[in-house]
């Protein structure tokens, strides 16, 4: 039997009380986080989640620390691609792991007391340590890829403004003009070079007119 697998159990049985406490003491006014929503398939899906990492948890308990450590970084794999939780300020996000963290160590300790003729005080501390470093772990993963899904995303709406800041526009037959607004620095003239090609081509332009009459500056190279 695993060392802990009595701790394992009583987690277990009281998993979903554990995530409805959380959930019933979420207070969240900010409209761009996740935890404020009131949209019942938003709220559905955030409680799916935290009962899904509960379980997920409980595992350090009663399995080896490669298999453990696999599920809880697949859980904040998938939770940090939710585009609820993207949208979401990271500081919410960690307030709630601290808040579910404490729910658990609240446990932690109400367990090693019922079990206090078996339970020594070195098993104890093994056990917290096993808890917070876990917890330590999701965390690092979760802030982790969010930040990687996060610059994907604003490279993107990069990538999209520059493009709809550079638009060719048919004035007639093959003329075409591309008014421009803005600074102009080595990155979006490059930028703009690509996509003025590109549309270029598609609208089969073959004069074209730039008008600079909106630039303030343009970088040297």
């Amino acid at each position: 039997m695993p060392k802990h697998k009595l701790l394992y159990d009583y987690l277990t049985e009281r998993a979903e009380d554990i995530s409805q406490t959380w959930f019933d003491t979420l207070h969240d006014t900010d409209p761009d986080s996740v935890y404020a929503s009131t949209d019942p398939a938003v709220l559905t899906n955030l409680k799916k989640q935290n009962l899904a990492f509960n379980y997920q948890l409980n595992r350090i308990f009663s399995e080896e620390k490669e298999v453990y450590t696999a599920a809880l970084e697949k859980w904040a794999f998938e939770a940090a691609r939710d585009k609820e939780h993207l949208k979401t300020p990271i500081h919410y996000i960690i307030r709630e792991f601290i808040r579910v963290r404490d729910l658990y160590v609240g446990h932690v300790k109400q367990f090693t007391r019922l079990h206090s003729d078996t339970v020594t005080e070195e098993d104890a501390e093994d056990i917290f340590h096993t808890l917070i470093k876990s917890f330590d772990v999701v965390i690092h993963i979760f802030i982790e890829e969010m930040y990687k899904n996060t610059n994907i995303q604003l490279e993107a709406q990069k990538e999209l403004i520059t493009e709809l800041s550079s638009p060719v526009i048919v004035l007639f037959d093959n003329v075409g003009l591309l008014p421009l607004i803005g600074d102009i620095d080595t990155a979006r003239a490059k930028m703009i070079l690509e996509n003025t090609l590109h549309q270029c081509s598609e609208k089969r332009i073959t004069q074209l007119y730039i008008d600079l009459s909106g630039v303030a500056m343009v970088d040297t190279m």
